[in-house]
């Protein structure tokens, strides 16, 4: 590490929790209830989103992914008639509390012993703040993080820094001291954008000569933090 790092700012998905294995089951279940159990319907929205029907896995363009959540929204609305945004959006926020997230090994040891060395923790997802919360709950990790701001948060969704310029603000920690960790260009721009240190993992959906086109470090996933961060007896 060739700067001085004292918070750490993660992203969700695809950096604390696997994407394909946390997300796809929900998706599938959420297209057939909008496409009102029409398989075929479902299948076709699924391919413009990104989403790989047959094989159960997700395009590494996917919309769920690098879309904003608005942009999203509009898409979902147009596809499926009958249905406005209100009702989708409270939908999402509904079924997407019941995704059972899946993560890429034990993150307690990691996450607390990172906390334990003196380092800031914080979360800026573009999901909903609130089931990013009750996700983190759900694996007992939601305490080591002093913040938590998802894309209705009021500071914006990445790539805008509005949630990480907030973390900043409320930690008191300069920008150039906190490292932006993530799978995706939509978080290294956003690290970028607010003058942080943007720290790709290529453990995500996303390929890895596309991040290192924007990231500052890459590492191979969240487990290579203490090495990176050259903190000694990391669990």
């Amino acid at each position: 590490m060739s700067r001085t790092c004292s918070a750490i700012l993660f992203d969700k998905d695809g950096t604390l929790f696997d994407f394909d294995r946390s997300w796809f089951d929900w998706a599938v279940t959420m297209l057939r209830h909008l496409a009102r159990g029409d398989d075929d319907h479902a299948a076709r929205v699924a391919e413009t989103l990104g989403i790989d029907w047959h094989n159960q896995r997700f395009h590494p363009w996917c919309r769920m992914i690098h879309g904003l959540p608005n942009e999203f929204l509009d898409i979902l609305a147009a596809e499926f008639s009958g249905w406005d945004h209100d009702t989708i959006n409270t939908y999402l926020f509904e079924s997407s509390r019941k995704a059972k997230m899946i993560a890429y090994f034990p993150l307690h040891p990691l996450l607390d012993f990172l906390r334990n060395s003196g380092f800031v923790l914080g979360l800026a997802t573009n999901d909903f703040g609130q089931v990013a919360r009750e996700q983190l709950h759900d694996h007992r990790i939601d305490h080591l993080f002093a913040y938590i701001a998802g894309s209705d948060s009021g500071y914006g969704s990445k790539p805008d820094p509005g949630m990480l310029i907030e973390f900043s603000r409320q930690s008191g920690i300069p920008p150039a001291e906190i490292a932006m960790v993530g799978d995706t260009t939509i978080d290294m721009l956003a690290a970028r954008a607010a003058g942080m240190q943007a720290v790709a993992v290529e453990n995500g959906l996303q390929p890895a000569s596309e991040l290192a086109r924007y990231a500052d470090h890459s590492l191979a996933s969240i487990a290579d933090l203490p090495a990176w961060l050259t903190i000694e007896n990391s669990p």
